[in-house]
């Protein structure tokens, strides 16, 4: 895992990797990753799937239901069900 990647080291077994999209893969992180271990909105990566499936989770105003989107710096991912908005920056911390 990249370093950027703010997420528990072997916490996890496994970790996803991001598909091809707007960034790159050092430079971004993927959907999954951001909704259960960033934001804490989900225990696992089965709900955090059923999160994305059921159309919940926007990135740049658009639905995004795959979870190996790739969120980059400056994307703002907004969940409109609990009015909340995040913009995405890159750090060490």
């Amino acid at each position: 895992m990249p370093k950027t990647w703010d997420i528990q080291r072997k916490s996890h077994k496994w970790a996803v990797k991001a598909s091809p999209g707007p960034h790159s893969g050092l430079k971004s992180i993927p959907l999954l990753l951001v909704i259960r271990d960033v934001m804490k909105l989900a225990n696992s990566s089965g709900e955090a799937k059923k999160i994305l499936h059921d159309g919940n989770v926007l990135v740049d105003g658009v639905v995004r239901r795959d979870y190996k989107f790739p969120v980059g710096v400056f994307d703002v991912i907004t969940i409109p069900k609990i009015d909340l908005s995040y913009r995405v920056f890159l750090d060490a911390k």
